[in-house]
């Protein structure tokens, strides 16, 4: 009776350790399955404007810096994937416009083969004035005595987010900044501070992109 008893016991420890390795294998294979559905986001920062390609660059470094795991599609790349839809001056600038190249078969599947998420838009510019001199004798260049001098700028960044999740939808985002900058001067002058409008506005650009697309990111 005893020996019927262990062999019992033996069959119905190894059907439970049965069941646990296949509830672990089944476990397992949802994790997977559910890392497998959260791909990166990747992103192309293009500029709308030749004049706007600094604006573009600096953009990209700002979302960078604030999120390090969003990956980009070089600009030159999606360019020559996409030629000639959005080489500078030729993209649609009406956001239905854009939406309707957007949801093109023919475009849809360029994007699939890039693994793009996002497309976003850049223009920028930045407006200086004139200089306002503090000075004893002299002007700019000819400091007698002593004094300074401050001139502003103000750098304004528009973006537009392009969501290539099908169907195609858009946003827009801007930032604007005033910032000043500054001479000083004792006989001649001697330190001069750049302004640092144009940094700050690519900054705060850069986190509210990469903001912007983590949100979406948990949405989903």
């Amino acid at each position: 009776m005893n020996h019927v008893g262990t062999g019992a016991r033996k069959n119905t420890a190894a059907l439970l350790l049965g069941f646990l390795i296949l509830a672990g294998g089944c476990t397992a294979s949802r994790v997977k399955s559910k890392e497998k559905s959260s791909p990166v986001k990747t992103l192309a920062v293009l500029s709308i404007n030749r004049s706007s390609e600094d604006f573009a660059e600096c953009v990209l470094k700002g979302i960078h810096r604030a999120n390090r795991k969003l990956t980009f599609v070089d600009s030159q790349e999606f360019r020559d994937t996409f030629f000639p839809w959005f080489e500078p001056g030729t993209a649609p600038e009406k956001a239905d416009d854009l939406i309707l190249l957007l949801n093109k078969p023919l475009v849809q599947e360029k994007i699939n083969q890039l693994g793009l998420r996002y497309v976003i838009l850049v223009s920028g510019t930045t407006k200086e004035y004139e200089w306002d001199h503090h000075i004893d004798a002299g002007g700019w260049g000819i400091c007698i005595w002593g004094g300074y001098g401050e001139k502003s700028y103000h750098a304004k960044i528009m973006t537009r987010i392009l969501d290539l999740e099908e169907p195609a939808s858009s946003s827009e985002l801007s930032v604007s900044k005033f910032k000043s900058s500054y001479y000083l001067c004792l006989i001649i002058p001697f330190l001069y501070i750049p302004s640092t409008a144009e940094y700050h506005a690519c900054k705060e650009m850069g986190e509210k992109l990469a903001r912007f697309v983590t949100d979406q990111s948990v949405k989903e």
